[in-house]
């Protein structure tokens, strides 16, 4: 086919078209300054977050997922789940394992305040959890690498 026949035809730069939804999807706001605290050393700050519920279960039949990061070595955990209510039990096994691994304690663990935490959390548990508003200005760590997980696990454009 000779290419001159071909009208209104966009080219991108790599040969490969966007659709509009998955340009538009891609598109960020500008930076803030947050208002935590850099952490200055492992386990000080650990970020986390459930991701729930995936449309489309694993051939195992997890639907969620839940992402621990610590702030100072940008670690991350992510860990499967059939059930929403076992996220409080991987946290306390983390928590378990980092700390004994590390030999360090974990001094602060942030989340978005879900009910997941709320409901399972008593003062025995020894877990110091900071609860934030779900605005973005005080969204932690979590959601930048629960967007690119996503668009990892289901190839977008």
């Amino acid at each position: 086919m000779n290419n001159t026949r071909i009208t209104n035809l966009v080219k991108s730069r790599k040969g490969k078209q966007i659709c509009d939804i998955c340009l538009k999807g891609k598109i960020t706001a500008l930076p803030f300054s947050s208002k935590f605290v850099p952490a200055n050393s492992i386990l000080e700050n650990i970020h986390l977050d459930l991701c729930a519920p995936i449309s489309t279960p694993t051939i195992s039949g997890y639907q969620y997922f839940m992402i621990i990061i610590d702030q100072f070595s940008k670690f991350i955990s992510v860990k499967l789940l059939k059930r929403k209510n076992k996220s409080f039990t991987h946290l306390k096994e983390f928590k378990n394992a980092a700390e004994s691994f590390h030999s360090n304690k974990i001094k602060r663990i942030i989340s978005d305040g879900g009910g997941k935490f709320k409901n399972n959390y008593s003062p025995k548990a020894e877990l110091n959890i900071v609860l934030v508003q779900l605005t973005p200005r005080n969204t932690t760590v979590s959601p930048r690498e629960e967007t690119s997980l996503l668009l990892k696990m289901v190839g977008a454009c």
